[in-house]
C-alpha cells in the first residue's frame, strides 16, 4: 500500500510583472506564508469567501485556506462560488477532500480535472488521480493512470510520477518494475535523490539484496519523518537477515534514544521487541531506563509496554504484571491500550490470577483471541461448562479453531457432558488431526484422576496405538497408574516396555521413586537417582517433585543440612505452585534440627515464611515456631504466637494443641507466680468442656488440671479431677494413655494419704479395663493388700 499523501505538493506559479494586492496574496502563498496570504486577501477583498467575490481571488483564498489547515471552510467555499473553471475548481476541491483524507470526494475531483488536457495542472490532476486509486488499494488502475508520464518532458511533475509508480510496484511486491521505473528518474534536487535511493533501497530489500540495502540506507538523511522511521527499519530488517542482529538492535535503539516521541515509533519498537524475541540474552537496560523516564513521552509508554512483554518472556512474570497494571491504569494515554488489555489478561491467566483475569476481558464474543483466553481463565477456575462455550466461540477463527476446539472437548469432558459435541466437531472439521488421539489420551488421565478403574483399560488400549507418541505416553501413564496403586512390580515392568521415548524426564521420575521403597538400606540408591535426574533434567516439568522427593529422603536419612538446601532450592525456583509450602515448612523442621546456634532462629522465620502464605500447613508451622520458643524458654512469646492461632478459628483438633500448648507455657512459670497455675487450668478447662471434644483432648485437659491442682496443694481437688478420667463407664475406655495416667496419679495421691482402700479401688478399676498397664494395677493391688492387710471381699 503506498504512503496515504494528503496533499499534492506544486510548482510556484510565476510571479506578474506589476505587482497587484492578489499577486502579493500570491506570492506569500507560494512562499509558504498561507496565513499571511490570507490576511492580505481580506484586506483587499471585503467580501473575500463569499460568492460575489473575485473568482480568482476566491480561488486564491480557498487555495490558502488548504494550506492553512482550514479545509472544510475551503471545501465550502469552492462548492458555493458558481464562477470558478471547472477544471481549477475540481482540482482545488481534489486538494481540499484529499487533505481531509476523503479519497473518494478526491478522486473524483482530481478525475475530473485530469479530463483537460490543456489544463495548466493536467499533470498534478494525473499524480493526484493515481494517488488517490492507490490510496482506495486500487493499485493497479493507479499504475495504469501513470502510464502516460513516459511521455511527459523530463520535469519535477515526470519525477513525481515515475517515484509514485516505483511506490505502487513496490506496494504489488514487483521489484523489476519498481526498478524500471526509478531507471527514468532524473533527481534535480538532494530531495528528489533521497527519495530515489530510499525506492531503491525498498527494492533492494524485496529482492533479498541486503547489502545493497545497507549500502543505500546507510548514508540516508530522510526528507521527512515517515522516511525516517521506514528507512531505520528497513536497514535494521536487512542487517537481521545478514546475521547482524546486534547492529540492527544498535540501530534501533540509537534511533529511539534521540526521538521520544516521533510519530512511527511503535513500529520500530515492534521491530526492536522481534529482535528481543529471538535473541537468548536480550538485555532490558534501555527499555528500563526508558520506561523510568519522568516526561510522559510516547517512548516512555511503549517501552513500559515491551519491558513487561520482554520480562514475561524470560521467566520474570511477576516483573511484568505492575508493569502492565501501571499502563493499564491509564488507558486515555497509553497508545496500546488494547494490546495491553490483552497481555494482562493473559499474564494473569499463566500466574494463576482468573479471576482477576476475567474481570479484564470484554465479554464472550468480543473476539477469538479474548474468547480463548475466557475459557482458559474459566477452565482453571474449574467452571468448564461456560469454558467450553467459550473455547467454541474461539473456534470462529481459522487460525485458533483446531486448538479452541480440542479445548472445548476437555472442557465438555471434564463438565461430564454427553454427547461430546466438540469432539465431535474437532473430528468432522480435522479428521487427520493429532488432537484426537491426545484427547482420548486425556480422557483416559481423567479417569485416573478420578480413581475410575477403567483407567487401567483406556491406559492400555492406548499403549497399543500406532501412534509411537500417544502409545509411550499413554504406557509411562499406565506406569504411574501402577505406581499409584501400589503395584510398584508393575510400574517398573511398564517402564521397561516403553520404547520411544517421549517424555524421558517423567520416566527418570517415575524410576526415582520407584528406587524410594521406604527401606532405608535403598536410601542412597534413591538419593543418588535423584541427583542424577536433576542433573539430567532440571528445568523439566518433573523437577519440583523429584527435589522434594529428594529433600524428604534426605531429610528421613537425617542429613538436615543438605535437606534444607534442596528445599529451599524447591521453594525459591517454584514459587507458588503446590510444592511451595510444604518444602519451606519441611525446610524449617530441617533448619530447627540442625545441632547449631543459629539454626532454630532461622527455622522460626521460615516457619513465618510458610504462616504468611496462609496456606494448609500455616498453622502448623505457627505451632513450630511456638514449640521452637518454648524450647528457648520462652514461653510468653510462644502464647503469642498459639494466640495467632487461636484467633484464626482453627478446627477442634488444632484449637486443642494450641489451647494444651498454651497451658503447658503457662504452668512452666507456676513456680515463680503461682497465678500462673490457676491461668493453666482456665485454659485447659477450655479443653475439658467441649461436649465433642475427642476423648484423648478431654483426659489429657483434666489430667494436666489435676496436675496443676496437686502444684497448687489441692491433693483432693486433683483427685476428683483425675476420677472423671477414670471413672467407671459402660465399655471399654476410648483411650488408655491419659486414662492409666489419670488413675495412678490418683492412686498415688491416696496412698500418701494413707487411703488404701479408695487406692485399691481406683487400681481395680485400672485392672479391669485390660488395657496396656492393668498387669502393673493389679500388681499394685496385691502389694498393698498385704502391707495393709486388706482382706478382699
Amino acid at each position: 500500500m503506498i504512503r496515504p499523501w494528503t496533499f499534492l505538493p506544486l510548482c510556484a506559479l510565476p510571479v506578474l510583472a506589476v505587482a497587484t494586492p492578489l499577486d502579493d496574496a500570491r506570492t506569500a502563498l507560494d512562499s509558504g506564508f498561507a496565513q499571511v496570504a490570507l490576511v492580505k486577501l481580506e484586506e483587499h477583498f471585503p467580501t473575500i469567501g463569499l460568492p460575489q467575490s473575485h473568482p480568482e481571488a476566491n480561488l486564491l483564498y480557498a487555495r490558502a485556506l488548504i494550506a492553512a489547515d482550514q479545509t472544510d471552510a475551503a471545501i465550502l467555499l469552492l462548492k458555493s462560488s458558481p464562477n470558478h473553471p471547472a477544471p481549477d475548481s475540481s482540482f482545488w476541491l481534489a486538494q481540499a477532500h484529499a487533505a481531509d483524507g476523503d479519497w473518494e470526494d478526491a478522486l473524483a475531483n482530481y478525475t475530473a480535472a485530469a479530463e483537460s488536457p490543456d489544463f495548466a495542472l493536467h499533470k498534478e490532476a494525473v499524480i493526484g488521480l493515481a494517488r488517490m486509486l492507490g490510496n482506495l488499494g486500487r493499485l493497479g488502475e493507479a499504475a495504469a493512470a501513470l502510464a502516460p508520464a513516459t511521455s511527459w518532458p523530463a520535469s519535477r511533475q515526470q519525477s513525481l510520477a515515475f517515484s509514485d509508480l516505483a511506490e505502487i510496484c513496490l506496494a504489488q511486491d514487483n521489484a523489476p518494475a519498481a526498478r524500471d521505473a526509478l531507471a527514468h528518474l532524473s533527481p534535480s534536487t538532494p530531495a528528489e535523490k533521497t527519495r530515489r535511493d530510499f525506492l531503491l533501497a525498498r527494492t533492494a530489500v524485496l529482492e533479498n539484496n541486503d547489502a545493497a540495502a545497507i549500502e543505500l540506507l546507510a548514508p540516508l538523511v530522510p526528507t521527512d519523518v515517515k522516511m525516517a522511521v521506514h528507512a531505520v527499519l528497513l536497514q535494521a530488517d536487512a542487517l537481521t537477515r545478514s546475521g547482524r542482529s546486534s547492529d540492527a538492535e544498535t540501530l534501533l535503539e540509537e534511533f529511539l534514544a534521540t526521538h521520544p516521541s516521533l510519530p512511527g515509533l511503535d513500529r520500530l519498537f515492534v521491530a526492536l521487541d522481534e529482535i528481543y524475541a529471538g535473541s537468548a540474552s536480550a538485555s532490558s537496560s534501555e527499555l528500563q531506563r526508558w520506561s523510568e523516564e519522568k516526561e510522559p513521552t510516547l517512548r516512555k509508554k511503549l517501552s513500559t509496554y515491551y519491558l513487561a512483554r520482554l520480562e514475561a518472556r524470560q521467566n520474570n512474570p511477576r516483573s511484568a504484571l505492575p508493569l502492565l497494571e501501571q499502563l493499564a491504569a491509564d488507558p486515555a494515554t497509553n497508545p496500546l491500550a488494547r494490546e495491553t488489555m490483552l497481555e494482562l489478561a493473559a499474564l494473569r491467566v499463566r500466574l494463576g490470577l482468573n479471576a482477576e483475569a476475567l474481570a479484564l476481558l470484554p465479554e464472550e464474543g468480543h473476539s477469538p483471541h479474548t474468547d480463548f483466553l475466557r475459557g482458559l481463565a474459566l477452565s482453571r477456575t474449574g467452571e468448564h461448562t461456560p469454558a467450553a462455550a467459550a473455547f467454541s466461540s474461539a473456534a470462529r477463527d481459522p487460525n485458533l479453531a483446531e486448538s479452541a476446539l480440542f479445548n472445548a472437548a476437555l472442557c465438555e469432558l471434564y463438565a461430564g457432558k454427553k454427547p461430546n459435541t466438540a469432539l465431535a466437531t474437532l473430528k468432522e472439521k480435522y479428521p487427520r488431526s493429532t488432537r484426537s488421539p491426545t484427547f482420548h489420551l486425556q480422557e483416559a488421565f481423567h479417569l485416573a484422576r478420578t480413581g475410575d478403574p477403567l483407567a487401567r483399560e483406556a491406559f492400555e488400549k492406548l499403549a497399543a496405538s500406532p501412534t509411537p507418541a500417544i502409545a509411550s505416553r499413554a504406557r509411562l501413564a499406565l506406569a504411574e497408574w501402577k505406581y499409584l496403586q501400589l503395584d510398584f512390580p508393575g510400574a517398573t515392568r511398564e517402564l521397561a516396555r516403553i520404547s520411544t521415548k517421549s517424555d524421558p524426564a517423567r520416566e527418570a521420575a517415575l524410576q526415582v521413586f520407584l528406587a524410594d521403597n521406604e527401606d532405608p538400606a535403598a536410601d542412597d540408591q534413591a538419593i543418588a537417582s535423584a541427583r542424577a535426574f536433576l542433573s539430567a533434567h532440571a528445568g523439566s516439568e518433573s523437577e519440583p517433585s523429584v527435589r522434594m522427593k529428594l529433600g524428604e529422603l534426605l531429610f528421613r536419612k537425617g542429613d538436615f543440612a543438605t535437606a534444607r538446601v534442596e528445599l529451599d532450592t524447591l521453594a525459591r525456583k517454584f514459587p507458588e505452585t503446590e510444592y511451595d509450602e510444604p518444602a519451606l515448612f519441611l525446610s524449617a523442621q530441617a533448619a530447627s534440627r540442625i545441632p547449631s546456634a543459629t539454626a532454630p532462629d532461622e527455622a522460626l522465620l521460615l516457619f513465618e515464611e510458610v504462616a504468611a502464605l496462609d496456606g494448609p500447613l500455616a498453622a502448623r508451622a505457627r505451632l513450630e515456631q511456638a514449640s521452637i520458643l518454648t524450647a528457648q524458654g520462652k514461653p510468653l512469646e510462644a502464647n503469642v504466637v498459639l494466640d495467632k492461632i487461636l484467633a484464626s478459628t482453627p478446627d477442634r483438633d488444632l484449637k486443642a494443641t494450641a489451647l494444651i500448648e498454651k497451658g503447658k507455657n503457662l504452668y512452666s512459670l507456676g513456680d515463680t507466680d503461682p497465678a500462673n497455675h490457676r491461668a493453666a487450668i482456665d485454659v485447659w478447662k477450655q479443653v475439658s468442656s467441649e461436649e465433642a471434644a475427642d476423648p484423648a483432648w478431654r483426659n489429657q485437659a483434666l489430667v494436666r488440671i489435676g496436675t496443676a491442682l496437686e502444684k497448687s496443694g489441692d491433693p483432693n481437688g486433683a483427685v476428683a479431677c483425675y476420677y472423671d478420667v477414670f471413672k467407671p463407664t459402660e465399655g471399654t475406655p476410648k483411650e488408655f494413655f491419659w486414662f492409666h495416667k489419670a488413675g495412678f496419679a490418683a492412686g498415688r495421691i491416696l496412698e500418701s494419704q494413707e487411703k488404701w482402700p479408695e487406692a485399691v479401688r481406683v487400681y481395680e478399676l485400672m485392672a479391669a479395663t485390660e488395657g496396656p498397664r492393668a498387669l502393673e494395677a493389679r500388681n499394685r493391688i496385691k502389694k498393698i493388700r498385704l502391707e495393709h492387710f486388706l482382706w478382699e471381699e
